[in-house]
């Protein structure tokens, strides 16, 4: 039967989270990492998996001699083999990204329709080594005992600053780093507490590489959020100098238009707002297959997984709609289930208890049938009847 009456509880009274939902002190809706083995540990858990539109990436320091470089993030880009890092991760819940741009992967197509086959994808499930050193030596880069240097004999050697406390997100840099000095570059994981690089080194611009989210969350389903994040402001107090995040007339980005005929001259950090004064859908969608071409040749940030957002429920306690259905697009869905009446329960309506022979009652009509000595009214005395009983 449809969900009647419930209660939302703070979820910072509930303690561990998921602890809170297999022992039924609340029937779900409840969002936290779980590894499989915890899920699989419970029979009664009901795990649904949503976009997270947030995922690990790589930011640059674009005043960096090298990643500065287009040519060396491109580079950067085809040597990651993305699936492999979706895999050293945690598969359950990264999503390899098939079209590096600022659209999260569930909405690319929604937004880009066909146009997405123009996009470089960069291999998303190998490691192009061969198109990644064309493109260095294009740039003036060569190798020297297996390691590639610049004009000046200068190594590339981006090392790569990740939370030192985000363990899947550590596990996604070393293979990251793995897969950089197997190509030749001196690639290194520099893991520090997540105060040190808020509170220093990120604000300072004090890194080469920085893992953090290619997307800001959520509110990315619309392009313009995702446009503002990876061209002007990356969160986190990050500075990493994107030649095209200033407002200034000269802060451009030259790219090759999509039908490789001629240049496109873009201002970055208008196509946010540009986008959002639009004024019906096919100008929306021009402008964001215009901003998301930009992201996806210039690299201002280097997107490799999307996270799915773990959402789970007591399966004896309550039914489910498939997850096809559409009520699971909408974020945390739990209140959208229960006022679309596709949140069921198991179980029947709550009937009254009876207390030394008298019938419970429910004065307020909550289904909490409070008022344990039938007078009416709920008291001292029914505290007293409730510690009797238990």
């Amino acid at each position: 039967m449809a969900v009647q009456r419930y209660t939302f509880l703070p979820s910072e009274l509930l303690g561990d989270q998921l602890d809170a939902v297999d022992h039924g002190v609340v029937d779900g809706g409840l969002t936290t990492f779980a590894t499989p083995g915890r899920v699989a540990a419970s029979d009664d858990l009901v795990e649904v998996q949503l976009p997270d539109k947030w995922g690990y990436g790589l930011v640059p320091n674009h005043e960096h001699d090298h990643v500065g470089r287009r040519a060396v993030r491109q580079a950067i880009m085809h040597v990651i083999d993305r699936d492999a890092v979706a895999q050293a991760a945690g598969p359950r819940t990264k999503e390899p990204v098939p079209v590096p741009t600022a659209v999260p992967v569930d909405d690319q197509e929604r937004w880009l329709g066909d146009a997405v086959a123009d996009f470089e994808t960069y291999g998303v499930d190998e490691s192009r080594t061969e198109r990644a050193a064309e493109l260095l030596r294009d740039a003036g880069y060569e190798t020297a005992d297996r390691t590639w240097v610049d004009e000046s004999g200068a190594a590339v050697e981006p090392p790569i600053t990740v939370p030192e406390g985000w363990l899947d997100w550590v596990d996604a840099t070393e293979a990251v780093v793995e897969q950089l000095r197997a190509f030749g570059f001196r690639s290194e994981v520099d893991a520090r507490p997540i105060t040190d690089l808020t509170d220093g080194a990120w604000p300072d611009g004090d890194f080469v590489l920085a893992a953090w989210s290619w997307l800001p969350g959520r509110n990315a389903a619309f392009p313009s959020v995702g446009f503002e994040h990876q061209f002007a402001e990356t969160g986190l107090g990050l500075l990493d100098g994107y030649p095209g995040g200033g407002d200034g007339e000269t802060d451009t980005v030259t790219v090759p238009e999509r039908d490789g005929d001629s240049d496109l001259a873009v201002r970055p950090v208008l196509l946010g707002s540009r986008m959002t004064r639009a004024t019906d859908r096919s100008e929306a969608k021009s402008v964001a297959r215009e901003g998301a071409w930009v992201a996806n040749r210039d690299l201002p940030m280097l997107p490799v997984v999307e996270k799915r957002q773990q959402l789970f429920y007591d399966g004896d306690r309550v039914e489910l709609p498939p997850i096809d259905d559409g009520a699971y697009r909408f974020w945390l869905p739990t209140a959208w289930l229960l006022r679309t009446g596709k949140l069921r329960t198991t179980e029947g309506e709550a009937e009254p208890a009876v207390v030394d022979g008298t019938l419970a009652t429910d004065p307020d009509d909550d289904g909490i049938y409070e008022d344990l000595n039938g007078n009416g009214e709920v008291d001292y005395a029914d505290l007293v009847a409730l510690f009797q009983e238990v």
